[in-house]
């Protein structure tokens, strides 16, 4: 194992170096198949990546996914680093954590005295928030859908 590979991409690939080259495996399915591979990229140096393509929004995948968890009687888990009643602040600050590559979002206020929160994920498990909050550099907590309701 080195410091970069084998590591986890998105919700369900594995990177491996194999020889001089590196695998793309999927670990949903049965047996882990190769579902891509880089000829010579065992040299390289990897880096995994959240990552959407153009024209995809992560702040309407965040509140997409956040209702629909809601919809079915679970939680989605966020990392809460600011809040404020001015959403043009809310805003300028998820651009800003967006640039650094992070999955921000504004979550608008259920009531009107609430203020717009501004948010990292979502994350599957609490335990994942908490990890990415160590990493930050600043103050954070976790919150879930459910405690917005």
């Amino acid at each position: 194992w080195s410091a970069d590979l084998p590591a986890v991409a998105g919700e369900r690939t594995l990177l491996v170096r194999a020889g001089g080259d590196v695998r793309a495996r999927d670990l949903g399915a049965p047996k882990f198949p190769v579902t891509g591979e880089v000829d010579g990229g065992a040299d390289d140096v990897w880096l995994p990546l959240a990552w959407l393509p153009a024209g995809e929004d992560r702040e309407e995948q965040a509140a997409d996914s956040a209702a629909a968890d809601s919809a079915a009687g679970g939680a989605t888990v966020f990392l809460q680093v600011s809040s404020s009643r001015n959403p043009e602040w809310a805003q300028e600050l998820t651009a800003k954590l967006k640039s650094a590559g992070l999955p921000a979002s504004v979550l608008p206020p259920k009531r009107g005295e609430e203020a717009y929160r501004v948010v990292i994920g979502p994350y599957a498990t609490r335990e994942q928030a908490e990890a990415t909050g160590r990493t930050l550099g600043m103050p954070s907590f976790v919150i879930s859908t459910e405690e917005q309701q």
